[in-house]
């Protein structure tokens, strides 16, 4: 992740909580499932921070997903989707560049440290590296 005191809250034009660092900003594509149905696709910013995702929609307003208050989640690298169910019968999908990003960012905030290492939805990244030197 990038460093966090490289991230300018104020060129991003937003406002984070105290303790609240900006790890990455990346795009992504942004739905939610209304009434059983996905629903069009926004190709957003998004800034995924240590407390939450933050999309700012083509309108420029943003939306924030707060980690703290997630009931599910599911990332599914190898679909290249993340997502974010709030229990509200609005489930949230990110999708695209950032999908990994959100997904290692999410595992870090809901499970803790630890579930990097453990968690099956991280498979994919750890497939992918490369052995250390000795």
């Amino acid at each position: 992740m990038s460093d966090p005191q490289r991230m300018d809250v104020l060129t991003l034009r937003i406002v984070t909580e105290p303790d609240e660092d900006v790890l990455r900003v990346a795009m992504c594509w942004a739905r939610w499932r209304v009434d059983g149905q996905w629903g069009e696709s926004y190709w957003c910013q998004g800034i995924v921070t240590t407390q939450r995702l933050l999309l700012r929609l083509p309108d420029g307003s943003l939306r924030s997903q707060w980690w703290g208050t997630v009931v599910g989640f599911d990332a599914d690298l190898e679909a290249g989707h993340v997502v974010l169910d709030y229990g509200d019968g609005r489930p949230r999908q990110i999708a695209g560049p950032a999908a990994a990003v959100v997904a290692v960012a999410g595992i870090n905030a809901i499970y803790g440290t630890e579930a990097l290492i453990r968690h099956p939805s991280l498979e994919p990244l750890r497939a992918h590296e490369t052995p250390s030197r000795g």
